[in-house]
């Protein structure tokens, strides 16, 4: 399977150097000499017929572009390109088969491809600078493109983006100053390759010789989809879902978050903070453990007394006074029927209603330190947070301090309260001791319930079942080209050989810029049409008007710049009835 994508790489590059050195890690131009390189995938000749099948199955999905924007005033995807836009066919894997076998080869390399086809008019552009959430391999099949590729996206935007993180495809454009200096640049030929990797920002021009269009083939793989993210948040899914209690209603109550974001509001209102981090154990009650250890002091003698000898600080007169590890007021209490509010109580004041003030080896002070051992399934921290007054402040010992308790780094809870030190965050974890037990609980069962088995045969299911999809979508485009068969101006594949003959004569009537084509039935033979002439298609039906009554022709024997102009030519002459197919079964002949 390797060996199609070897093919690509040339002989510059192995297909063990790719994945190692270059996949999703830097653009790749390979430059070929041979034009034909993909013409077994899909050529400019095609495209009536792969544009045909698009609009017969809804899996695959046509738009069209101009002036950097999806547009919708036009009738048909022809009537657009000839006056200018751009064509795109997502999922044309789905309705053609040469893209759908080449998809399926990929697939055993990169687990899922799929296909988008672009026709683009000369001198003319697609889309703004932009990244995708796919890596892509360019196939430029006709026609020359200059393409421009940014290693990296703008600052703040992720490497290897996800679905909704790509830049450059809202409103916002990206400027040349966010994107600096392309890393690639360079103009694709016909069958020249360019690979882009997932989140790096490029942007495209076709030439602007006027001879012909841009015609390419991106075949996509969607990392995204394949990260790691989404590989585990999918197993964890398919796992957790089969499980009753992951499908209950999380406790009742304040959310976590809701009170994290007030302590955030409360200290950024705050001055100059200066925190104490404590830890702790909490067993689901408002109570803590045993007091295993409670050390303050000024380990670097910062203290101006060299030790608060008088137990001012509120360590019970142990203060280290320069490096000592003495047990504070903490220690001598009872712990086990210390509420959180207690706690932080005996920590911000001093025996005597005061506060120490900032620099102290008091137990607030930036030193100190409690270890508090309770329950061994739910390690609790506590850090608590003293604001020191504003200058010019007199509040005493009224102080306000915070707490904030985490599980494995995960913010759960905090309080606040001014005045006498206690935080009131007892409540609090009293209120939202069954959500943190829960949590434990259902993380620990997420784990049990989650291997790489399982993991790995939820991806590969994934993937099949897309590869799946791509079948069944091809087989039923081939039965609507069946159908169709009945009604040949339904279902007509036009191509350069495609022969018609003419029914009906036309006049060309041009009024200062406006042109115009004009049916001139016998009478009694029906009314009379018209049809606004865009630029690229004035030459073709001039030409057309000239020739008698009867005549029969090919689709290349229009004038006009390439064959896709040429079958435009051909669809507003079927659409104005002036010409008939000769030999309707040659034009269904589908690729194979």
């Amino acid at each position: 399977m390797a060996h199609i994508l070897q093919s690509w790489l040339g002989e510059r590059c192995s297909v063990e150097s790719f994945h190692g050195t270059i996949w999703e890690k830097k653009p790749w131009h390979v430059q070929r000499s041979d034009p034909s390189a993909f013409n077994g995938v899909l050529t400019l000749d095609d495209f009536d017929a792969l544009c045909t099948r698009a609009s017969l199955d809804t899996s695959a999905e046509l738009l069209i572009f101009k002036d950097l924007r999806q547009v919708y005033s036009y009738a048909t995807p022809h009537a657009a390109f000839a006056d200018g836009a751009s064509l795109i066919i997502n999922h044309a894997d789905k309705v053609w088969p040469p893209l759908n076998r080449l998809c399926a080869e990929l697939g055993g390399i990169f687990r899922h491809a799929y296909a988008n086809v672009y026709l683009t008019p000369f001198a003319s552009q697609t889309a703004p600078p932009h990244s995708d959430d796919r890596d892509v391999f360019i196939l430029q099949v006709c026609g020359r493109k200059a393409w421009r590729v940014w290693s990296d996206p703008p600052e703040g935007a992720p490497r290897l983006p996800l679905n909704d993180e790509v830049v450059g495809k809202g409103e916002k454009l990206l400027t040349p100053e966010e994107l600096g200096d392309p890393v690639v640049v360079c103009d694709l030929g016909a069958g020249d390759l360019l690979y882009i990797p997932r989140g790096a920002p490029h942007v495209a021009v076709t030439a602007h010789d006027g001879s012909s269009c841009s015609l390419h083939v991106t075949v996509a793989v969607p990392t995204a989809d394949l990260s790691w993210h989404g590989f585990l948040l999918q197993a964890a899914s398919t796992s957790c879902l089969r499980q009753r209690q992951f499908r209950q209603c999380v406790p009742l109550g304040p959310l976590p978050h809701a009170i994290a974001g007030h302590t955030q509001a409360v200290a950024g209102q705050q001055h100059g903070p200066a925190s104490v981090d404590t830890s702790a154990g909490l067993s689901g009650s408002e109570s803590y453990g045993d007091a295993i250890d409670a050390s303050s002091g000024c380990k670097d003698g910062r203290c101006s007394s060299g030790g608060c000898k008088d137990g001012s600080c509120g360590s019970g007169g142990s203060c280290c006074g320069g490096g000592g590890n003495s047990r504070g007021r903490l220690a001598n209490m009872r712990p086990s029927q210390m509420t959180l509010a207690e706690v932080a109580g005996v920590i911000v004041s001093d025996p005597h209603g005061g506060v120490k003030p900032e620099g102290c080896g008091s137990a607030f002070g930036q030193h100190a330190s409690f270890r508090l051992s309770a329950h061994a399934d739910v390690n609790v921290r506590l850090h608590l947070r003293v604001y020191p007054p504003k200058q010019g402040e007199d509040i005493g010992f009224e102080r306000q301090i915070r707490a904030e308790l985490s599980l494995g780094g995960l913010s759960v809870g905090n309080g606040r309260a001014v005045g006498s030190g206690r935080l009131g965050a007892h409540r609090r974890c009293s209120e939202h001791a069954k959500w943190y037990a829960a949590y434990v609980t259902l993380w620990r069962e997420a784990e049990r319930a989650m291997n790489i088995e399982n993991a790995s045969r939820t991806l590969h299911d994934k993937m099949v079942r897309r590869a799946r999809e791509q079948r069944i979508a091809l087989d039923r485009t081939k039965a609507d080209l069946a159908a169709c068969a009945c009604h040949p101006q339904l279902g007509i594949e036009l191509r350069s050989s495609t022969e018609l003959r003419k029914t009906t004569n036309l006049e060309v009537i041009t009024q200062a810029e406006l042109v115009v084509a004009q049916t001139l039935p016998q009478t009694g033979q029906g009314r009379s049409l018209y049809a606004f002439l865009p630029e690229e298609l004035r030459a073709a039906l001039s030409t057309f008007a000239m020739w008698p009554c009867g005549k029969k022709f090919k689709v290349l024997q229009l004038p006009a710049r390439h064959a896709f102009l040429q079958a435009c030519a051909t669809r507003m002459l079927i659409q104005l009835e002036v010409v008939k197919l000769v030999s309707p079964m040659d034009s269904q002949q589908a690729r194979e």
